[in-house]
This record gives structure tokens, C-alpha cells and sequence, in this order.
């Protein structure tokens, strides 16, 4: 029986060929024809290869990882592009390239990028979000993008943002007025939106985008629609505890009855399926799948504490942003995979690929990553890490002695050895840290543009000792005590209660130029010309019987300010007309009575010229109150409203023979302020339901340039045709149109914003006048 052994032992050994060490698995393996492979390997045709590090045979035999390296039998993430600031929750395929968001902050930084599936420097399609935009690519492959239009968050006021269509040519607005727009998506006639987390709307392509949507789904008490997807002709969106269709206009259940307090925490559908996450409030987390023609589900996870959305799924997969990682269950056995680690919060999926947007902060500046993995092996097999790390990565210890596996190839943190940081503007590139994609180079070194304050966002913008984030400069104090300014080429002239003083554009030196005297030491509105600054003063108080005077100062300063009008009556509001100086003030003698006129005088002092009052010019002129003053040559356009939401702007031409008032425009709703701006005047107001409008200066039809927006305030002209106001109720943001341009970016808000802020614009810069004078870059 010993014989026959070792018979058989010899002929296995003549049959094999001998056993040596192949080269492939790394253990001694048998080369002839009849031998098989270690426990640790398989035969792939080529030779026995190990499936957990093999980037060709990742996984799976032929699963190539496309120069991607293998871990545990999975293709690790390649970073595409890197851009600043978080991401938002939308990423959206359109052909060839990866369509992404940020999300802004304090300023416009939210931006809308395109990068190639292959990689590439990330271009800027669209800039100038401030909360987080919804992304929806239509079927003519225009990107729709919802800006809720807030900084920060949009629920923190109301507002009014924007659904606009970015496409080859240029942005074009869809919808105006829309507020906390959280998801977004196309239709076969339009688009659908979910607003305000209470209703759905949609706007059919064509309909103009001052119309009022069609609403979809009505508010109800206690739901809360999310996540609104489009599977075919069905419109899906969760709502607390339930998964929503809607077909043919008609909205039912197909997934319910998860008990009170559960809620759906992601979803995901196609033709077949839909995968959801849910949780109660007495359990954790579970995934499951649903077929949406009998209803049969299977649970893929349960028990799953760090569960965030979204969730993703093709024919084999459903992928999830969960337990610190995006992990790929298989749809039918719910094995599962870690794709990487990291937060995840977009994903998409092509038939090669898994594309996401995972958020980083280097540095402590947040930034976003466009990250792609191939799709795992089909079946997927069950996560189970190897001892120690697969070539290429390293083992890395860190400051608690954990030990982590890098790539030193590629990652900024660790580039060429474990210890080793890139710094914010450079990348890791083969063991090397280089300029990153989305760097710049600067007088031959790397900035980072989103945070340099001497290159904020371009090469030279500087931010004048202001932070620089997300590429754009936050505002800087230069002065307080600030109320109302005007400008020139060289200053800033502003009042500080009785003072007049002068702020320097190059230096921001701040110098007193004069000071008004008693009684009439308020210095309420402020005008100028070449060489001199004219003031509306008052003793401070408010009604018709606070007397006031009209005084001028020269710009050089030395001298105190010349009496050219005195014991005005509640003088408001002052402007130049050529050689005239125009006020407004109250006619009556009655603490009830708003009896206006507008009052035209020799800039000289040498006399008052004329007056009007605009009793007779429209029903309701009567009790009007003036709003604003604005000049544009020798005409001067005065706004007139009161609190019943009518007003008009009055057009005065003081160069004619017989100056006569007219009505330029009538207005449904209470004018705030205006301003000229080229060839036509612009005008914000409405209160709750504000708008901002333009109306040629010679007369003609509005033109409604944003609706929707709450209690609108000042409006003002920026060089070459650009215009600027401010919206919002109690986080107000300052908006900027440049010319031409169909959409406004967002470039100051916050608490130093109020109504009546003071907008001074030139080519480069803001400065604000409220209580203090701010400047920032535009």
C-alpha cells in the first residue's frame, strides 16, 4: 500500500511538470498541465494570479482596473479633479463629461463644473450660488440648476432664487421667485422642482419665467417631499415614511406602512426596483430593495447607524454613502463591497464606472474631489481586508498608532512618504507634489485661488487685507459709524451723524472734511459734483415739523459747511441736476399728512427755482411719500408710493422752458428706491412680494428682471451697464447683474447689509455704506 503511494505521488509530479515558484502568486504552485493554483490564487489563463491586488485581473479574471490600483479585490478611487468648497448633493452625467456643484457660503464661491469622465482640469460652467444648488440635465443636454439664491442656508429668510438653463450659448432663466429649491429634475415638457420641502412645482418649456408654476403637489401639514427623481413618465419623492409616485397627475403609495416616525432616508428607482434606505424612530437603519411590479422586497442591510445619503443603482448594484464609505451591495445577494472611504455625498454611474464627489478639507479649507471606481467584480464578494497593505499602497502610522494604506503616489497628505503634505495649491503626482489642477501660477509659484488673498481667484486680484474664500473676497471694515456715502474716482465721502468725512480709495486713509453745526447737525443724504458735496441735514429727528437746511462743503474740506437753503421743512432725499440742486420735502404742517413735493434750486444758493407737487398726476398721489430721487442729466425721476402697493416714478425735465412733471411709469406696488443705469431706470419694491423692474428713461413698456423677492431695497448702476440690489429680509444679500448677463451672483451679505444700504460701485470694487463703510472685490 506504501508502493502504491508513492507511485502516485511520483506520477502527479511527472504529470505537473514539477512545482515551482511561477512569479504570479507569489507561492510555490505546480507549472505543468495537470497543476492547479495556491489557495490564495487562480488561474486567469496567463498564469495564477491573486485577485485581491491584481489591478488586471482585479476581483475578477480580466476585471483591469485601467491603471487604477487593486485593493482587497476592488479598483481604489481616482481623483478626476479637486475644486474648492464642499460639494452639493447632485452629480449628473452629460455624455462624455461629469456635471457637479458646490455649495456657496457667506458669498457667491458655489460653482457649477464640468470635468471629463477621464479626468482633467474641472471648467467653470456657471458661478455665483450661495446655498446648494439642484442639478437636472434636460433632455436637449442643458444643465437646469435651482439657486435657492441664500448664503449660508436658505431657510434662514425668505428669498427669492432662480431655476435658470445653462446651455452652449448662455444662461437663461427658466423660473424666477423660487424659494429653497432642494431637489430638481426634468420632465418630458419641462421641469419639476420641490420648494420650500412643502410643495412640487413644474414650468412647461416656452412658458415665460415671471409665470406662476403648476403645482404638482400641494402643501400639506406634516410632509415633507424629498429627493424628486423621474423614472420613464413617473415623477418619485419620498415624504417622511413613504415613497410617492405620480402618473398622469394622479399621486399614490409604493412604499408605506413602515410604522409611525419612520423615515425614508434615501432612494433610488429605475423600470425594475427601487432601493431604499429607511429607519424607525426605535431602530437603525435598513437597505432594501423593492420590485415595482409585485411589490416582493429583500432587505440588503440592516442595523446600519451611519447611514447618509444618497443611494445609487444599476442591474447588479446598489451603491450607498454609509459606515464612513461607498459600498457596493449586490442586488441579489446583497453581498457587498467598500468601494472607498469618505463622505460621498452625489453619485452616478455609467456601464464602466461609479463616479462621485467625496469632500476633503486640506488645510482646513474644504474642497471637493470628483472621484471615479471601476464597478466591482460581478459577484460581488463579501469586503474582507488582507493583512497588511497591497502594493502600490503603503503602511502609514498615524498620531494614535493606527496603522492606515496609502497611495504615496497620489495622495497630497502623504506624497513620495508617509509624513509628507502637499501644500493647499499643489497636488500629489507620482510620489511628487506639483501645482494641482485647480491651482494657479503666479509670478512662477502655486496659489490656490479659492483662499490666496493677493490672487483670489485670478493672478493680482487682491482683497485689499479680506479673507479670501471660495474665490471670492469678504468684505473689510474700513469705517463705522457710517449712514449714507457717495463717491468718485478718488474717495468715498460719507456722514458719521454731524461729520462729513472722506475715505481714501488707494490708502483707505480716513479723514474729517467738516462738521455741521447745531441745530441742524444730521446729516441724512448726501449728493456731490466735482468739487463739492451737498447735504440734506436735520435736527435728527422725523415728521413734518423737523426743520432742516440744504448745505454744501468743498470735497478739499478746511471749512465748515455753507447754509445754501436753510429752515426747510423735513428735507429727504437730495441730488445734482447740472447746475441745480434737487430735494424732496414735506409741504404740511400736519404729523398725518404726507403732502410731498420735490423742490428744484440753484446749486449756487443763489435761489429756489421751482417746486412740484404730484397731487394731480395719478389717483392716490395725494398721500404718497418719496421714496428716492434720481438724476440723469437735466432730468430727475422721482419715486413716490406709500404702504396700499401703488406708487409711481414722476419725470421732470428741468432744462425745459416751463419744467411740467409727468408720469414716467404707474406701479402696482410700493416703489423703495431706483437707479439709472444706461438708458434705463431701474426700481425695486413690493414688499413681501418684491420685484425688481426697468423702464426706459423716455417711457416705454417694464421690463420684470426678478420677482419674489422680500422687502427689496436699494438699487444701484455698476461701469458698463451692470446692476446691483439688495434682497432679503433678515440675512440680506447684496445681488450683482454685470451687463448682458441674464442671471445676478450674489457678492455680500450678512448683517452689515440692511435695506438701505448704500451701494457705491466702480470697476473693480463694492463699498457699502451701513453703519460703517465696507469695501470688497467684485
Amino acid at each position: 500500500m506504501r508502493v502504491m503511494w508513492l507511485v502516485a505521488l511520483l506520477s502527479f509530479g511527472a504529470g505537473c511538470g514539477g512545482c515551482e515558484d511561477d512569479g504570479a502568486s507569489g507561492a510555490d504552485a505546480c507549472v505543468g498541465p495537470a497543476c492547479g493554483c495556491p489557495h490564495n490564487a487562480v488561474d486567469c489563463g496567463a498564469g495564477c494570479v491573486v485577485l485581491t491586488d491584481d489591478p488586471a485581473n482585479c476581483g475578477a479574471c480580466g476585471h483591469d482596473c485601467g491603471g487604477a490600483a487593486c485593493y482587497a479585490g476592488v479598483c481604489l478611487p481616482e481623483t478626476m479633479a479637486r475644486v474648492p468648497n464642499y460639494a452639493s448633493y447632485d452629480l449628473e452625467i452629460e455624455g462624455d463629461d461629469l456635471v457637479f456643484a458646490t455649495r456657496g457660503d457667506v458669498t457667491s464661491s458655489g460653482a457649477v463644473y464640468r470635468v471629463a469622465k477621464t479626468g482633467g482640469l474641472a471648467s467653470v460652467v456657471y458661478r455665483g450660488f450661495a446655498a446648494d444648488p439642484s442639478l437636472a440635465i434636460a433632455a436637449d443636454g442643458s444643465i437646469i440648476v435651482a439657486d435657492s439664491s441664500q448664503a449660508r442656508r436658505c431657510d434662514l429668510e425668505e428669498s427669492a432664487g432662480t431655476i435658470v438653463s445653462l446651455d452652449a450659448a448662455a444662461p437663461s432663466l427658466v423660473s424666477m421667485g423660487r424659494r429653497c429649491v432642494a431637489s430638481l429634475t426634468d420632465t418630458a415638457s419641462g421641469v419639476a422642482w420641490i420648494e420650500e420641502a412643502s410643495w412640487i412645482g413644474a414650468l412647461s418649456t416656452g412658458r415665460s419665467p415671471d409665470e406662476a408654476p403648476s403645482v404638482l403637489r400641494d402643501r400639506m401639514a406634516d410632509h415633507y417631499p424629498q429627493n424628486l427623481v423621474r423614472v420613464g413618465d413617473t415623477l418619485l419623492w419620498s415624504e417622511n415614511g413613504t415613497i410617492m409616485q405620480m402618473t398622469a397627475g394622479t399621486a399614490t403609495p409604493v412604499v408605506s406602512g413602515l410604522g409611525l416616525g419612520a423615515e425614508i432616508l434615501a432612494f433610488a428607482a429605475d423600470s425594475d426596483d427601487i432601493a431604499y434606505a429607511w429607519r424607525s424612530p426605535y431602530a437603525a437603519a435598513h437597505l432594501i430593495v423593492r420590485s415595482r411590479a409585485s411589490s416582493a422586497e429583500h432587505v440588503l442591510a440592516k442595523d446600519t447607524h451611519d447611514f447618509g445619503s444618497p443611494i445609487a443603482l444599476d442591474r447588479d448594484f446598489v451603491y450607498v454613502n454609509m459606515d464612513g464609505g461607498l459600498w457596493a451591495f449586490a442586488r441579489t445577494s446583497g453581498e457587498r463591497q467598500q468601494l472607498a472611504t469618505g463622505w460621498f455625498p452625489a453619485i452616478a454611474h455609467d456601464d464602466r464606472y461609479v463616479y462621485a464627489l467625496r469632500e476633503t478639507v486640506r488645510t482646513g479649507a474644504p474642497q471637493t474631489e470628483a472621484v471615479r471606481m471601476l464597478k466591482p467584480a460581478i459577484p460581488a464578494q463579501p469586503f474582507t481586508a488582507p493583512f497588511g497593505c497591497a502594493a502600490p499602497l503603503t503602511t502609514c502610522v498615524g498620531e494614535l498608532e493606527e496603522e492606515t494604506c496609502l497611495d504615496l503616489r497620489s495622495d497630497p497628505a502623504h506624497c513620495g512618504a508617509c509624513d509628507t503634505a502637499c501644500a493647499p495649491a499643489e497636488t500629489c503626482a507620482a510620489g511628487e507634489c506639483v501645482c494641482a489642477a485647480s491651482s494657479l501660477v503666479c509670478n512662477g509659484s502655486c496659489v490656490d485661488p479659492a483662499t490666496d488673498g493677493a490672487n483670489c481667484g485670478a493672478c493680482g486680484r487682491t482683497c485689499g487685507g479680506g479673507a479670501c474664500i471660495g474665490g471670492d473676497c469678504m468684505p473689510v471694515e474700513l469705517a463705522n459709524r457710517a449712514s449714507t456715502a457717495v463717491h468718485d474716482t478718488a474717495a468715498v465721502y460719507y456722514a458719521a451723524t454731524s461729520q462729513i468725512r472722506r475715505l481714501d480709495k488707494q490708502s483707505y486713509a480716513d479723514a474729517l472734511v467738516s462738521q455741521l453745526a447745531a441745530p441742524f447737525n444730521y446729516a441724512r443724504y448726501l449728493a456731490h459734483d466735482a468739487t463739492k458735496i451737498y447735504i440734506a441735514a436735520d435736527t435728527g429727528l422725523l415728521g413734518p415739523t423737523n426743520p432742516g437746511g440744504i448745505y454744501s462743503v468743498a470735497k478739499a474740506g478746511g471749512a465748515a459747511p455753507t447754509a445754501l437753503y436753510a429752515d426747510r421743512p423735513d428735507p429727504r432725499h437730495v441730488a445734482i441736476a447740472n447746475d441745480a440742486v434737487v430735494w424732496s420735502e414735506d409741504a404740511s404742517d400736519s404729523p398725518l399728512a404726507l403732502n410731498n413735493r420735490l423742490v428744484y434750486a440753484a446749486a449756487s444758493g443763489s435761489g429756489i427755482r421751482g417746486s412740484f407737487q404730484p397731487t394731480a398726476l395719478y389717483a392716490g398721489a395725494g398721500d404718497d411719500e418719496t421714496r428716492g430721487i434720481a438724476v440723469a442729466g437735466t432730468s430727475v425721476y422721482w419715486a413716490l408710493g406709500d404702504s396700499t402697493n401703488h406708487g409711481a416714478v414722476v419725470r421732470v425735465d428741468l432744462a425745459a422752458t416751463t419744467p411740467t412733471p409727468s408720469v414716467l411709469v404707474a406701479l402696482d406696488f410700493a416703489p423703495s428706491a431706483l437707479a439709472v443705469v444706461g438708458d434705463n431706470l431701474y426700481v425695486t419694491g413690493g414688499g413681501q412680494d418684491g420685484k425688481l423692474i426697468s423702464v426706459p428713461l423716455a417711457g416705454g413698456p417694464i421690463t420684470v428682471h426678478a420677482t419674489g423677492l422680500y422687502h427689496p431695497g436699494s438699487v444701484a448702476a455698476a461701469p458698463g451697464g451692470g446692476v446691483l440690489w439688495i434682497d432679503g429680509a433678515r440675512y440680506r444679500s447684496i445681488h450683482d447683474r454685470p451687463a448682458g448677463a441674464a442671471l445676478a451672483r450674489i457678492v455680500m451679505s450678512g448683517d452689515d447689509v440692511n435695506a438701505w444700504t448704500v451701494l457705491l460701485v466702480d470697476e473693480d470694487r463694492l463699498f457699502t455704506a451701513s453703519n460703517g463703510i465696507h469695501v470688497l472685490r467684485r
